[in-house]
């Protein structure tokens, strides 16, 4: 087993926009203002709907908020806690989310 680093902080963010009903559920491990301004440039790997959304919306109205932050994880203990609250949205029809977060080998041969 490899040692997996351990982060200080983890935070499940939300973006949206006043503008219309559309949001986004992510993650990070940096400030949630430092991943905003990632999303903003368009310096992060997310897909081409999140991407279209906040040039339709204008990046002066993304917001984005904080769902539940956590201490002492790893990467992949964020992307689980992620997929928690991805999966409460998938499907609904303003969320921008097309994925699950996190998946074991067995639950992705079965999806």
């Amino acid at each position: 087993m490899t040692d997996e680093r351990i982060y200080a902080n983890g935070t499940v963010y939300k973006l949206y926009s006043h503008i219309n009903e559309f949001y986004y559920i992510g993650s990070t491990h940096t400030t949630t203002r430092q991943r905003k301004q990632q999303h903003l440039q368009k310096a992060t790997r997310v897909s081409k709907r999140v991407n279209d959304w906040i040039d339709d919306v204008g990046v002066d109205n993304v917001k984005i908020i904080p769902l539940h932050t956590y201490t002492d994880l790893t990467s992949r203990q964020l992307r689980i806690y992620e997929d928690d609250e991805v999966r409460q949205h998938l499907g609904k029809e303003f969320c921008l989310n097309c994925n699950r977060a996190y998946r074991t080998q067995k639950q992705y041969r079965e999806d």
